[in-house]
């Protein structure tokens, strides 16, 4: 791992937010024009097809006037929007990268540059020369590591480089939406990362689906770290509270919580899914389910989800994972599931119904902590109830 630096002048480089646009997104001025609306942004085929980037419709118009050698391309060269290639549309959104105070560049845009030049031989950009198939693009997404499983990332610091030592897998699996991030042990680090030469591992995808959600790599920049709360949403910091009362579980808190009736929880957390579901829940949407209890559905997009990401799920592993340290087989009984039994409880086995109640006392909680629209006070409150008295009111439900 090394810091990095400008590939253009050599200079050191320091991490900023940027917005969408790879000319001039490291502009300060540019975040306030993607708040105001002032422009569009686009994905174009630039420099003869080469290069596919994503530019603003004022540095689409702009981009000839800049001088063509700049890129190493001979003098004269047309480089303007009559010679690019329109993608497709995209969205604006605020990101990171890394940012060269000499070049006044963001470290996207002068890695096309030293790519350019370092062609040399760019294709005519007035012939039918064929592009290359693989354009240069800049891909951006998260990362999480649990700290029982970090390998390379143990220690990883904002600016170092990690790179995989072969081809080989395991690939590093950079996910582009953080809702998608699976969260298999915890706790760990999520980290906002760029991948290092996306143009030359296009193979890694070979027989993946182009909407998998994921870039496999071996190899990224560490732009930010962020708080692990962001995989949980809005109100991520409640649930990671109770990821942590669920990791600390004692047997007499089990016991405690288990003596709670759940009923109208139950019915308040039903209501949840059906708010989120809706219209999809009518025609049979397929559900993730543990002990009897809704962990994940199918939302819109058809991938599993939840209203607090895989918040539910974490707490069920490690509820699972606690119970069998507190009482071993004593926690669980085999289950006689007919074949066609959808329930995706870990090899037909469940818990006791003493640990099933406090288990479903620790969903509940971590629910109530969904997008506050699907829920009003009193539900939330209710939902929060066994889960309080046991083990207090957290400090930012008093405010």
């Amino acid at each position: 791992m090394h810091q990095p630096q400008c590939p253009v002048c050599y200079g050191p480089l320091e991490l900023r937010e940027v917005g969408p646009c790879v000319e001039c997104g490291g502009d300060p001025q540019e975040l306030e024009h993607l708040r105001e609306g002032r422009h569009t942004y686009q994905i174009m085929r630039i420099l003869g097809g080469s290069f596919e980037v994503l530019l603003c419709n004022f540095c689409m118009v702009d981009f000839g006037s800049t001088d063509p050698t700049y890129f190493g391309l001979p003098q004269g060269t047309q480089i303007g929007l009559e010679t690019m290639e329109f993608v497709r549309a995209v969205p604006g959104t605020i990101g990171k990268d890394m940012f060269c105070p000499d070049c006044n560049r963001r470290l996207a845009f002068l890695r096309l540059v030293a790519e350019s030049r370092e062609r040399g031989n760019m294709p005519d950009l007035g012939s039918e020369s064929t592009p290359p198939s693989h354009p240069s693009v800049v891909i951006q997404g998260y990362v999480y590591r649990s700290h029982e499983d970090g390998g390379m990332f143990s220690g990883a610091k904002v600016g170092e480089e990690i790179i995989h030592p072969t081809q080989a897998p395991p690939w590093i699996a950079v996910v582009h939406r953080v809702q998608d991030v699976l969260v298999t042990r915890w706790p760990g680090r999520l980290f906002w990362v760029q991948v290092l030469n996306p143009t030359a591992e296009t193979h890694l995808m070979d027989g993946i689906r182009k909407d998998a959600g994921y870039t496999r790599t071996c190899g990224v920049r560490i732009l930010e770290e962020l708080p692990v709360a962001n995989l949980f949403g809005e109100n991520g910091d409640g649930i990671c509270q109770i990821l942590e009362y669920t990791r600390r579980l004692t047997e007499e808190q089990v016991d405690q919580l288990s003596g709670y009736d759940l009923s109208a929880s139950d019915q308040i957390y039903d209501q949840v899914w059906r708010k989120c579901s809706a219209p999809q829940i009518y025609g049979g949407i397929p559900e993730v389910v543990a002990c009897g209890t809704v962990l994940k559905s199918a939302f819109t997009d058809g991938k599993y989800s939840s209203p607090i990401g895989e918040g539910l799920s974490v707490v069920y592993a490690l509820f699972h994972a606690r119970a069998k340290e507190l009482a071993g087989d004593a926690a669980f009984e085999i289950d006689e599931r007919d074949e066609d039994d959808d329930d995706e409880e870990d090899d037909g086995v469940s818990l006791l119904p003493k640990w099933r109640q406090a288990c479903d006392a620790l969903l509940h909680a971590a629910m109530s902590y969904a997008p506050d629209p699907l829920l009003t006070a009193p539900e939330k409150s209710l939902l929060r109830k066994p889960v309080e008295d046991v083990f207090g009111q957290q400090e930012s439900d008093r405010k």
